[in-house]
C-alpha cells in the first residue's frame, strides 16, 4: 500500500465513486507500434512507456509521443476527483504523467510533469508538487471543482497545489507518459499506475433542513430552503476535506462581500444571512 493511501481516505468523503468499465480505460500509444511494445498490464498495474523519438497516436495527430490511458468519462460541471497510485522509475524526465484534458483557451486544465524526480505543475520547475518521486508508489488525488474554477492536488494525502481552472465545456482525466518539449526529456519515459478511481459530487448541495441549533433560527414553516454555493476544500480538524456538511461551512472563512456589500464571519453565516427563506 502506498505511504499516503490511508491518509487520503478522507479526501473522497462526500463523493460518489463513478462506475467505470474496462472499455472506458482507453490506451493511446504510438500508431506505428503494437500495443504490447508500449503497454503492459500485470494484475491491477498498468505499465506504460514511450521513447522520445516515437510517433504520435495517429499520423494526423499534432501531439507528441505518448502512451497514456484516457478515462473515457466526459464531465462538464460539478466536482470531480481522480485518484490513483503512480510509480515513476528513475531516469524518466520531461514527461507528463497525469492531466485533466479540456479548457477554454488551452488543451488542458492541468498537467503534472516529472523532471529529475520532481513532480511539477506543467513545466514550471519553481512549482514543485512533490520531490523524490522516483522508485516509490505515490498516491495522487486531484479534485477539479468546475463551478468554483479551481483544481487541488494532494500527494499522499497532503495538499500540495491549488491552481485555477481554465474554463471549457468538456473534461476528462488521462494518465501515463506524454513526452514534453521542455528541460531535455529523457530518451525513454515510463510510469505505472494502480488503484485508479474517479469520484464525483454535485457542486450545489440539495436543499436541506438544518435544525434550529445549527442555523440559529427557523425559516418559514420551520424549514430552511436554500441553495449553497460550492466552497471546495476546507481545513477541518487538522486536515483538508471537501465541504459537504454544515460544520465545514462554519470553519470556512468568508473573504468576499455579498451583493449588498455585507461582510460575514464565515460561509455558514453568509448562508444564513442570504439564503434562508
Amino acid at each position: 500500500m502506498p505511504a499516503g493511501a490511508g491518509r487520503s481516505a478522507h479526501l473522497t468523503a462526500g463523493f460518489i465513486r463513478v462506475r467505470l468499465t474496462e472499455s472506458q480505460f482507453v490506451v493511446q500509444k504510438p500508431y506505428d507500434v503494437p500495443l504490447g511494445e508500449r503497454y503492459q498490464q500485470f494484475g491491477s498495474v498498468h505499465r506504460m512507456w514511450v521513447f522520445a523519438t516515437d510517433k504520435p497516436i495517429s499520423a494526423s495527430h499534432p501531439g507528441g509521443a505518448r502512451t497514456e490511458i484516457k478515462v473515457d468519462k466526459i464531465y462538464s460541471s460539478e466536482v470531480w476527483q481522480f485518484e490513483g497510485d503512480a510509480f515513476v522509475p528513475p531516469g524518466t524526465s520531461g514527461a507528463s504523467v497525469m492531466q485533466i484534458f479540456g479548457a477554454a483557451t488551452h488543451a488542458t486544465t492541468l498537467m503534472l510533469h516529472v523532471y529529475d524526480g520532481r513532480l511539477t505543475y506543467y513545466h514550471d520547475l519553481s512549482r514543485v508538487v512533490a520531490a523524490g518521486v522516483y522508485g516509490r508508489w505515490v498516491r495522487l488525488n486531484v479534485v477539479h471543482d468546475v463551478a468554483a474554477g479551481n483544481v487541488t492536488v494532494f500527494v499522499d494525502g497532503e495538499r500540495r497545489l491549488i491552481a485555477p481552472g481554465k474554463g471549457g465545456t468538456e473534461h476528462y482525466f488521462k494518465f501515463g507518459v506524454y513526452k514534453q518539449s521542455h528541460h531535455q526529456p529523457s530518451r525513454r519515459m515510463e510510469s505505472r499506475w494502480k488503484n485508479v478511481a474517479v469520484y464525483t459530487k454535485p457542486s450545489l448541495p440539495e436543499t436541506a433542513n438544518w435544525n434550529e441549533k445549527e442555523r440559529g433560527g427557523q425559516g418559514k414553516g420551520g424549514h430552511a430552503a436554500h441553495i449553497v454555493k460550492p466552497i471546495g476544500l476546507v481545513h477541518y480538524q487538522g486536515r483538508y476535506e471537501p465541504a459537504w456538511m454544515w460544520d465545514h461551512y462554519i470553519v470556512a472563512n468568508n473573504d468576499q462581500l455579498d451583493r449588498s456589500g455585507r461582510a460575514f464571519e464565515n460561509k455558514a453565516e453568509r448562508v444564513k444571512g442570504e439564503l434562508w427563506v
